[in-house]
């Protein structure tokens, strides 16, 4: 099993701009194509999320991915199944809403684990970085088909957010046609899905935002109290 490193991984999760969301039936290519292609256009994190996949599956399908990125020098998450983040050698797991607390995936995984947290309005970004989250995602910012998520909240949030003193990945529906009202609302940092792994030339697509995403500066990140400093 790859070697984890939490201090460089939490290094390059502050320095990580483009987070690709890997999920097997929106995939145009074989999935591990599909990642190495991502992480070769630039793609900084790559998280494994597949709701109905068997356990036995999704740990298999985490182990090779967790070599691909580790091999490439990048982030590897694990959606909702911080058992297979810990067993697979992840940097980390991401938790929904409804899924397990932050409090309890740190009490299994450890404080070394980058644990990161779906949040759909600024309410909820502010719970996430109190009970501890190194990120979280915020969105959806835009109609979206991957998951139902509710309404878009638009980008007035990305603005509420700029100060946040974490790591923030606008999330939902976004396209390099729409990417320009993201970073003018000042998020310097994305997360997409079908938007790299839905399309024919996943390196051609992941490389445009990467491009995209080149000139904005992301502001360094501590731990701060909200709204303070």
């Amino acid at each position: 099993m790859v070697q984890r490193n939490p201090l460089k991984a939490l290094a390059r999760l502050k320095q990580a701009r483009l987070y690709v969301i890997l999920t097997s039936h929106l995939c145009k290519r074989p999935i591990l194509e599909t990642a190495r292609l991502a992480l070769e256009g630039g793609a900084d994190m790559l998280q494994l999320r597949e709701k109905d996949m068997p356990d036995e599956d999704f740990l298999r399908l985490s182990v090779e991915l967790r070599e691909i990125t580790a091999r490439m020098g990048r982030l590897f998450i694990v959606n909702d199944r911080p058992h297979i983040a810990l067993e697979s050698g992840a940097d980390g797991v991401h938790l929904g809403q409804g899924d397990m607390p932050i409090g309890e995936a740190r009490k299994l995984l450890g404080k070394d684990f980058i644990v990161g947290l779906s949040t759909h309005s600024l309410e909820q970004a502010e719970l996430a970085y109190k009970q501890g989250a190194d990120y979280i995602g915020i969105g959806p910012i835009f109609p979206t088909q991957t998951k139902e998520e509710g309404k878009p909240i638009g980008t007035e949030v990305l603005r509420r957010l700029r100060d946040f003193p974490i790591p923030h990945f606008a999330i939902g529906g976004i396209n390099p046609a729409n990417l320009v009202e993201v970073t003018k609302a000042g998020a310097g940092r994305i997360a997409v899905c079908s938007a790299v792994i839905g399309q024919e030339d996943v390196l051609d697509a992941t490389r445009l935002f990467v491009q995209s995403l080149g000139g904005i500066v992301v502001k360094g990140h501590q731990k701060l109290m909200w709204g303070q400093g």
